[in-house]
This record gives structure tokens, C-alpha cells and sequence, in this order.
């Protein structure tokens, strides 16, 4: 609407504010987690999720294990 343009370009004008007011950074759950990830994989690379997630003993949810794995890099390999 017009009055938010004016009041952004106001802000910009007084404040010098050209981006949004806060950033989020947040450090996801695993983070804590991601030594015991790392050394889990390493010892037993055809691990299904559910199986790493009941080998670490810990409440993060698959998926939560799933972002892990792929910003750790790390791989699920099956035996074949």
C-alpha cells in the first residue's frame, strides 16, 4: 500500500534502514548432536534413520536426522 512505501522510505530517509529489522540465526537441534552423527555413520554406513536414530539414543525426529546428514555431507550406504 502506499503508507507502507511512505513509511519505508521515511525509515530509509531518518534511519538510513534499508533491510528487514532482525535476522534469525538459529542453531538447529542436531548441532549438539553432530559428533555422535558423524561417528555413528562412520562405524555403520547402511544405517536406515530410524535405525541412527535409535543408535544415538536421542529425540530428533527422522527428517530432523535427514537435514543433518545432508548438511553434514554424510551418506546412508547400503550393503548390497
Amino acid at each position: 500500500s502506499e503508507s507502507w512505501v511512505r513509511r519505508v522510505k521515511q525509515e530509509r530517509r531518518e534511519q538510513g534502514k534499508v533491510g528487514p529489522a532482525t535476522k534469525r540465526r538459529r542453531t538447529p537441534k542436531w548441532a549438539g548432536e553432530a559428533a555422535e552423527i558423524r561417528a555413528a555413520i562412520t562405524a555403520q554406513p547402511d544405517l536406515t534413520l530410524a535405525e541412527l536414530r535409535s543408535e544415538l539414543g536421542t529425540t530428533l525426529s527422522r527428517m530432523t536426522l535427514c537435514r543433518a546428514l545432508r548438511q553434514l555431507r554424510l551418506t546412508l550406504k547400503k550393503k548390497s
